[in-house]
C-alpha cells in the first residue's frame, strides 16, 4: 500500500500537494461507519504543516503516557528515585513505601534481591535475627490498586498488574512449568496455592486465579512460563519480604498492614534509593508500554508529605506541567496513566492531536527532553515499532513514537526526521467501533499511520 502511494507522489511535491494527497486518505477513511480520524504535523517552531480534525479530542490509549512522562520528568526531574524506608521499633519492622517500580528482576541484576539484602543487613546492623512483626505501610497512595475503569474480564492479564506503594515483580508472578510440577516466582511465605495438572506433551501452558488459588494447566515438562498479574500487591509484597527475611536467617512471626490512623514509629535504619531513577522509568512505560510502571510515574507527581496521591491528583499534576507547553487542558480529560482506562458509558483518556503536538515539541525546547526523546521506540528497531517502518523511506532511523492501542482507538504520535533532516512532531489518531472484520483490525489503522508519515517525507522533502 505505501509503496503505491510513494510511486504516485514522485511528480508531487509541496505543501498543497502534501494536504491534498493527505485529505484524500485521511476523509476517506473518516467517512466510513463508525471511524473517526485526527491528525497534526507541526514544526518544531509551530507551523502547522497539516491538520485533519487535529484540535478534537480522541481516545488516546496508551499514548496518554506521553502526557504522564513528559509531565513527571517536568515536574520531578530526570534524576528522581523513589525510596523504601525501614523503621524499627522495638522487634517490630516497619517498611514505608512510595511506590518503587524497579523491585523486580531487571537485565543488570535482580533489584528485589538487592533490596532485601540490604534489609538484613540493616537488621544485623541493628542486632537484629528474629521481628516479632513486620507493618507494610503502603498509604502514600490511596487509589485503589486497579482503575475501576480497566477491563475487569482482563485483570490477570500483565498489563492490567495492580499498582501499590508497595509492590514486587511489577505486580505480578512468573508461573513455570517444570519437572512435572509448578514454580512460582517470587517465592512467597505462605507459597501460592497450585492445583496444576499435566494435559499432555506439547500442550500450551495457561494460569489462572480461582476461588482455591492458581490453576496451572498444560505441559507440565516444557519449561515454559508464563506471567500472571497477582490479586493483592501489598499482600504479595508482605508474603515476598517474608520469605525474602526468612531465607537469609530472619525470623518474622507476622506480617500486618498499617492502619489508617497509625504513626510510624522507633527510628529510620535504611532509606533505600530505587534501582531506577524515573529516566529509566520513563524509558520502560514508553519503549515497552509498561502500564505498571506508568500508573506509579503517575502517582508519584502526587506524592506530598501532607496527603497520600492518587490517580487523579496525578492528573491534575500532569495539566499543571503541560499548560506552559500550550495544551489545551479543556480538551484533555485523563482517567489513569497509562491510557487502558476505558468507559462505555463516557469517554475518557481524551486529548487532541494537537495537545499531543505540543508536549512533543515543548519537550524538544527542555533539557528534560532528552530522556523523553529517547524513551519513545525507533521505528523498525525498538519495542512495540521494531516490526514496523522498515521501508526504504524510512532509514535511517527516521520515526521515534509511542504507539497506542485498545479496543476502539489506534494511536501514534512522535518526531519524524525528514529527508531534509529537518525533525517535525506529528500526532495520529483513530477512534473507531470494532465490528469484528479486517476494517475495523488495528493492523489496517497501523498501515494508514504509516501511509500517512510516508506520504510526508515524500512530499515534505
Amino acid at each position: 500500500m505505501l509503496g503505491l502511494i510513494l510511486t504516485a507522489l514522485s511528480a508531487v511535491q509541496g505543501p498543497a500537494e502534501l494536504k491534498s494527497v493527505l485529505n484524500s486518505a485521511a476523509e476517506k477513511l473518516n467517512k466510513e461507519k463508525d471511524i473517526e480520524v485526527g491528525i497534526r504535523v507541526e514544526s518544531l517552531g509551530g507551523e502547522v504543516v497539516y491538520d485533519y480534525q487535529g484540535e478534537d479530542p480522541f481516545v488516546l490509549a496508551s499514548n496518554v503516557k506521553v502526557l504522564t512522562t513528559a509531565a513527571a520528568l517536568l515536574q520531578l526531574g530526570p534524576d528522581f528515585r523513589w525510596h523504601t524506608e525501614l523503621w524499627l521499633d522495638g522487634t517490630t519492622l516497619w517498611v514505608v513505601g512510595s511506590g518503587d517500580p524497579s523491585l523486580r528482576r531487571l537485565p543488570a541484576g535482580d533489584a528485589s534481591e538487592v533490596f532485601l539484602d540490604q534489609v538484613v543487613e540493616s537488621l544485623k546492623e541493628n542486632r537484629i535475627s528474629s521481628l516479632s512483626s513486620v507493618v507494610l505501610d503502603a498509604r502514600c497512595i490511596a487509589s485503589p490498586p486497579r482503575n475501576p475503569l480497566w477491563p475487569e474480564d482482563q485483570w490477570q492479564e500483565t498489563y492490567c498488574a495492580p499498582v501499590a506503594a508497595l509492590a514486587v515483580e511489577g505486580g505480578c508472578l512468573e508461573i513455570t512449568a517444570s519437572g512435572g510440577g509448578v514454580r512460582v516466582a517470587p517465592a512467597l511465605d505462605p507459597p501460592v496455592a497450585v492445583d496444576f495438572r499435566h494435559t499432555g506433551k506439547g500442550k500450551p501452558v495457561s494460569a489462572w486465579w480461582a476461588s482455591r488459588g492458581l490453576v496451572v494447566r498444560g505441559d507440565m515438562y516444557s519449561g515454559e512460563s508464563i506471567r500472571l498479574a497477582v490479586r493483592d500487591p501489598v499482600e504479595t509484597f508482605g508474603r515476598w519480604f517474608k520469605a525474602g527475611l526468612q531465607s537469609r536467617g530472619v525470623l518474622c512471626e507476622r506480617v500486618a498492614v498499617a492502619e489508617s490512623e497509625e504513626s510510624v514509629p522507633g527510628s529510620r535504619i535504611l532509606n533505600y534509593q530505587s534501582a531506577w531513577t524515573l529516566a529509566d522509568a520513563v524509558a520502560l512505560a514508553n519503549l515497552e508500554s509498561d502500564n505498571f510502571t506508568a500508573e506509579l510515574i503517575l502517582l508519584a507527581l502526587g506524592n506530598s508529605p501532607e496527603r497520600s496521591s492518587t490517580t487523579q491528583i496525578g492528573a491534575r499534576k500532569v495539566l499543571e506541567n503541560l499548560e506552559p507547553l500550550g495544551v489545551n487542558s479543556a480538551r484533555i480529560k485523563q482517567a489513569d496513566g497509562s491510557g487502558l482506562a476505558r468507559s462505555d458509558i463516557e469517554q475518557t483518556n481524551l486529548a487532541a492531536p494537537a495537545d499531543l503536538c505540543a508536549v512533543l515539541r515543548g519537550m524538544a525546547e527542555r533539557v528534560e527532553g532528552r530522556g523523553f526523546f529517547r524513551s519513545l521506540p525507533i521505528g523498525g528497531v525498538q519495542g512495540r515499532l521494531a516490526r514496523r517502518f522498515q521501508g526504504p523511506i524510512f532509514q535511517p532511523q527516521r520515526v521515534r513514537a509511542k504507539t497506542g492501542w485498545i479496543s476502539g482507538a489506534s494511536s501514534l504520535s512522535g518526531y519524524l526526521l525528514t529527508i531534509q533532516d529537518e525533525v517535525i512532531v506529528f500526532s495520529i489518531v483513530v477512534n473507531y467501533v470494532r465490528d469484528g472484520t479486517a476494517r475495523t483490525h488495528n493492523k489496517r489503522f497501523r498501515d494508514f499511520q504509516e501511509s500517512i508519515l510516508g506520504s510526508v517525507l515524500a512530499l515534505r522533502g
